[in-house]
């Protein structure tokens, strides 16, 4: 049903419509990190950083991955970071 598809593309896209999650998705891009460097870079609690990371993996746009004791997050998909790369090469035209 072409309208389920379109209502999931919505509900995907505003997965990115806030400016601290497309900034964890592009220190994503260069590598899998933790809550903790993610919450010192951007300034934030690591509360906020978990809320943020929720959205994004409800969207399955983010992914966990436990290594050891460490979990860590990383772009689920390469067509995310595809699309990332696309999202950013516009931004830079605008």
């Amino acid at each position: 049903d072409t309208s389920a598809e379109i209502e999931w593309q919505a509900k995907t896209l505003r997965g990115f419509a806030h400016p601290n999650r497309l900034k964890i998705l592009f220190m994503l891009r260069r590598h899998r990190q933790s809550v903790g460097p993610l919450a010192r870079r951007l300034g934030v609690s690591e509360t906020t950083i978990l809320k943020h990371l929720a959205v994004l993996r409800a969207r399955n746009i983010v992914a966990v991955r436990r290594e050891g004791k460490s979990v860590l997050y990383e772009i689920a998909r390469p067509e995310w970071d595809a699309f990332l790369t696309l999202l950013f090469a516009v931004s830079m035209r605008s």
